[in-house]
């Protein structure tokens, strides 16, 4: 019966005519004066192979039998019902959340005025969300279209092929009809930036590359669609530069792919220079995109997919650098022992290893980098396949042989150029951020720490709630936010920061950094070291004159609402502090358990000065969320933090021999210099 459903490679798809070696020369003779119409059928993102491999995963791979039934499914619901398109352009997507909670609200395409939070079933009204529904909308359209025309591909079924031309001639005769408007990511016509514009274009360019010759389609509906929708969206797009950024990213694939479906070499050629800087300056030596942002890694490598795709089946050389591979494959060296990734800067948490599926599909298909089967293979078969998406469902290879078997990453991974280390060691994790500024979506976080111990991640990065909400900026992107030194109560200063040293051996793995002016005429220095029986963290900062100089400690951990509040000590309001300890003895303190079944994780701290402990909650990973918090203030042009947290019996305290702190953890007494921060260890002698 599946077979009967879908159209096999011998069946009717028109076989790519223009073949890769005249791509760009056809698109360059447009612009000189030839017909827009001479470059259809170039199949940008599926060549007729493509489709031929597909139609082989729907009959002989399970999960991709079911995935194309559940496409079909869901472009089928619109047999009955006619497309519609929203008359107004649409707002920001990142106000569509709860003013109260910061949750995401639920989409509901037949309540345009009446928005729900699922987490308390509450309703929300206004304008701004009404927008931003509108933005939802549109793009909910083009890409049902998409589903359709690529249906259409591989069933022959003409039905598919209208739908998806019905859309675009809709908003092929609408577009002028929207004004410019919204922000702040350049304006947008049908969507709030040109950030949005460039997203929706690259779904209508590869859904009119799916559909333009088929019969559904006449020379006029061709024409209309290129001249009043996909070169008008791409010039207004244009007009919005951003230098190197994850949305020139977008803008410059969208803008390239328009030019190659109408044969305009003007686009061509900007967008494939621009696209050039982007990979060059864009990302890091190990791969990492600029904005050292997980989120913001996998949310630009979705248009480096496509570039990928178009580079693969047009014949370009544009994704022949090696950076651009990394960038693809680099995020699985941030992967903690539970699959999930750290909310590094804007992006949000709950990312995970999967997230990364799409991208390495695409990888290994557009490269045909097999070794890429193995970690493929172990995501499918970890998360289920019947949870991957579309673009998984387009560019799967099948391999040809079972694939070793993947494993989590064991060894440390030093990223000095991104400005990020991750240390390893048995089941514990702990990552280090020191990155340069990287833009807007940088956070005020220069030696940030995460830590994962026992199965969870016990000292975590807040991530990043949606741009709308007001604690965006003054909570989740603050010093304060983070698990790092704060000066005076004031947020960093974002300067590029080196790594001293960094180790790696059979007894212990450690880093250590320092930042020269993170404060005004303030450098600090950190180490982190992992030996099998916990973690080891060392801060020096030195002045030029003295300060009031704050360690802060977040945790993921159980926390009880304060009765009474310890007043102006608090650099933050979402910081609530009750308890207050001076002290000049080592004291252990932040006591962290999940649940009966997981260690306990005591963190020792070490004072070699005089300091104070206040203890209280701050702000979790939404609004109305709580969560530990320990500040450790020391004042002076000096100030020297030690403290070792491990799930073993209290360790013996440091001490200061020179400029050396000398931490006993378990078999090993570890030394970390704080002036250079050379990190050397000797084992301790049974007695």
């Amino acid at each position: 019966m599946l077979q009967k459903a879908v159209r096999l490679p011998a069946g009717k798809i028109i076989v790519i005519f223009v073949i890769a070696f005249t791509v760009i020369a056809s698109a360059r003779a447009c612009a000189a004066g030839a017909g827009a119409e001479n470059a259809v059928g170039l199949k940008l993102l599926l060549s007729q192979s493509d489709i031929d491999r597909i139609v082989w995963n729907i009959n002989n791979v399970a999960w991709a039998s079911a995935h194309f039934e559940r496409m079909k499914a869901d472009v089928d619901k619109w047999r009955d019902r006619e497309p519609d398109i929203p008359e107004r352009g649409g707002g920001w997507t990142q106000n569509y959340v709860a003013p109260d909670t910061g949750r995401r609200l639920e989409y509901n395409r037949d309540e345009p005025h009446r928005h729900r939070d699922p987490s308390t079933g509450k309703y929300h009204e206004g304008e701004l969300l009404d927008a931003a529904w509108r933005a939802i909308t549109h793009h909910n359209n083009i890409r049902i279209a998409q589903k359709a025309a690529l249906l259409y591909q591989l069933t022959g079924d003409d039905w598919y092929a209208g739908f998806a031309r019905t859309i675009l001639v809709r908003y092929a005769k609408a577009y002028k009809h929207y004004p410019p408007h919204g922000g702040p990511a350049g304006l947008g016509r049908i969507t709030a930036q040109s950030l949005g514009e460039a997203k929706w274009l690259i779904n209508a360019c590869a859904t009119f590359d799916l559909i333009a010759d088929s019969p559904a389609m006449s020379a006029m509906d061709r024409s209309n669609i290129i001249k009043l929708l996909l070169i008008p969206a791409a010039r207004h797009i244009r007009m919005f530069p951003f230098g190197i950024h994850n949305i020139q990213v977008w803008q410059s694939v969208s803008i390239l792919m328009t030019g190659l479906v109408s044969g305009r070499g003007s686009l061509v050629e900007f967008a494939e220079e621009d696209l050039r800087k982007q990979i060059e300056l864009g990302i890091t030596d190990e791969g990492m995109w600029y904005e050292r942002s997980v989120g913001y890694h996998l949310f630009v490598l979705k248009p480096f997919q496509a570039l990928a795709a178009v580079c693969r089946n047009s014949n370009l050389d544009l994704c022949e650098a090696p950076r651009l591979k990394k960038l693809f494959t680099s995020i699985t060296a941030l992967v903690m022992p539970d699959g999930s990734l750290p909310a590094l800067n804007d992006g949000g948490r709950g990312n995970t290893i999967h997230d990364a599926m799409p991208g390495l599909v695409v990888a290994r298909w557009a490269f045909n980098d097999t070794s890429l089967d193995s970690i493929i293979n172990h995501l499918g078969n970890s998360k289920g396949w019947d949870n991957v998406d579309d673009t998984v469902f387009m560019y799967y290879v099948a391999p040809e042989s079972a694939p070793p078997v993947w494993a989590m990453p064991r060894r440390s991974s030093h990223m000095p150029d991104t400005g990020i280390t991750v240390l390893r060691l048995g089941e514990q994790y702990a990552l280090i951020k020191y990155n340069p500024p990287c833009g807007a979506h940088d956070h005020y976080d220069r030696l940030g720490l995460i830590y994962y111990s026992g199965g969870h991640e016990l000292f975590p990065d807040p991530g990043t709630i949606s741009y709308g909400h007001p604690l965006y900026r003054s909570w989740y992107r603050t010093t304060e936010a983070h698990n790092t030194i704060m000066i005076d109560g004031k947020q960093q200063i974002r300067v590029p920061c080196d790594a001293l040293a960094f180790e790696d051996n059979k007894y212990f793995t450690g880093v250590s950094v320092e930042c020269k002016g993170i404060d005004e005429q303030v450098n600090a220095m950190r180490a982190i070291v992992l030996t099998g029986d916990g973690m080891i963290d060392v801060t020096y900062v030195e002045a030029a004159e003295a300060h009031t100089i704050d360690w802060i400690l977040h945790a993921d951990g159980p926390s009880h609402e304060p009765r009474s509040v310890y007043p102006n000590i608090s650099p933050n309001p979402e910081i609530k502090l009750s308890v207050k300890i001076d002290f000049q003895n080592s004291m252990t303190t932040f006591w962290i358990r999940r649940s009966e079944e997981q260690k306990n994780v005591a963190t020792t701290l070490t004072p070699f000065t005089r300091g104070t402990i206040y203890e209280g909650t701050a702000t979790g990973f939404y609004p109305d969320t709580r969560l530990p918090v320990m500040i450790w203030r020391q004042n002076g042009d000096k100030a020297l933090f030690t403290a070792t947290s491990s799930s073993k019996e209290m360790p013996p305290e440091a001490v200061l021999e020179g400029e050396e702190v000398v931490v006993p953890l378990g078999k090993l007494k570890v030394r970390i210099n704080i002036k250079t921060g050379a990190i050397t260890s000797t084992r301790i002698s049974r007695l």
